[in-house]
């Protein structure tokens, strides 16, 4: 129930149009961002980068190239490469890594920062949220 709950309000926030609907351009000025998916126990299951670059609101879009870690399994299609598509609105970022599936998309969402996003990726399909976790993304401004 508390998971249904959680992709509604996703949805909900998505489809606000009191956010900007601008579109950042992409090419050639990406970044890349280190992106570094958990498991629920807190185990990396997936590696990679994202190249986007993150507006202060608004949509973006950007590339995404990621890899298991070991033979993590049930973590939907966030592995290989493909583009992605994303916005930042009310303080949060949104980010869907196959925005043209609606049966397999991997969904970022995080409190907004220029140079770390921590925060719950969801894997969902037809039937729901299919599995889920936490995931960080350092940014080419990120300092340790």
């Amino acid at each position: 129930m508390k998971t249904m709950l959680l992709s509604l309000i996703i949805l909900f926030l998505l489809s606000m149009t009191s956010c900007k609907r601008e579109i950042t351009a992409i090419c050639p000025n990406s970044e890349a961002w280190r992106y570094t998916a958990l498991d629920s126990n807190g185990v990396a299951v997936v590696q990679g980068y994202l190249y986007f670059t993150l507006p202060d609101s608004g949509l973006f879009d950007g590339n995404w190239s990621l890899e298991a870690v070991g033979s993590a399994r049930n973590i939907g299609s966030q592995t290989g490469s493909g583009k992605l598509t994303g916005q930042v609105c009310a303080g949060a970022v949104y980010i869907e890594l196959n925005p043209d599936l609606v049966d397999d998309n991997v969904s970022l969402i995080a409190p907004f920062h220029y140079a770390f996003l921590q925060g719950r990726w969801i894997w969902s399909g037809l039937p729901g949220v299919l599995n889920e976790g936490m995931f960080t993304l350092f940014g080419p401004d990120y300092e340790d």
